[in-house]
């Protein structure tokens, strides 16, 4: 497989992003569940379906660049301390990742 040195480090980045949102929403989902629950509100079995619909879209929208990210690292392990500041993302892969955060959220 040949790729680019910006590609990885583009992968990498989206990688990064991903499951940062991820984590996040799961820890502010979980955090509301637990006031809600404290609460005794009727909403608590929303935020708690909100929070199962995390894990799908980790799979399919996390698992495949960590598998490509893994395979570009095998063939070329120099690149893992490469750092991806100033890294700048294509929309396309952007746009999968808002559409995914605003779906998880709704």
């Amino acid at each position: 497989m040949i790729m680019s040195q910006e590609r990885y480090l583009q992968i990498k980045k989206e990688h990064q992003v991903r499951k940062f949102v991820g984590r996040f929403l799961f820890i502010l989902l979980a955090i509301l569940d637990v006031l809600l629950v404290s609460s005794h509100s009727n909403y608590a079995p929303l935020i708690t379906v909100a929070m199962v619909t995390i894990v799908p879209f980790n799979h399919f929208l996390l698992g495949p660049l960590r598998r490509q990210k893994k395979a570009i690292e095998k063939e070329h392990p120099e690149w893992k301390i490469l750092s991806t500041k100033g890294v700048k993302v294509p929309s396309a892969e952007a746009n999968k990742r808002t559409f995914a955060g605003i779906g998880i959220l709704m």
